[in-house]
């Protein structure tokens, strides 16, 4: 079946098709000569799990800016604090 190329930025090929034999649905991957297919639930989680990680990562930078340039934390007192963060995050503090 005809597929619907979407090619990104760095250079990651995405094609949705469906498999001809089972009519299943499929998204192949391809970077460079790596090639691989997922199911579209595959790529709902996947699609969650990047979503909270870059979530995590922008709420970290604006903690660890704050701690920087508004409390003069040094490296050392800012791990911690980074790290006490991720323990509350994570339900582990």
């Amino acid at each position: 079946m005809p597929e619907t190329p979407e090619n990104t930025d760095e250079g990651i090929m995405l094609s949705v098709q469906v498999d001809a034999n089972t009519l299943a649905p499929f998204v192949e991957l391809q970077w460079g000569d790596q090639k691989m297919q997922v199911a579209p639930n595959d790529l709902f989680d996947l699609a969650r799990m990047c979503m909270r990680q870059a979530v995590y990562a922008e709420v970290e930078g604006v903690i660890m800016r704050w701690g920087r340039m508004e409390l003069k934390l040094d490296d050392q007192a800012l791990l911690v604090m980074r790290d006490t963060f991720r323990k509350t995050r994570d339900g582990q503090a």
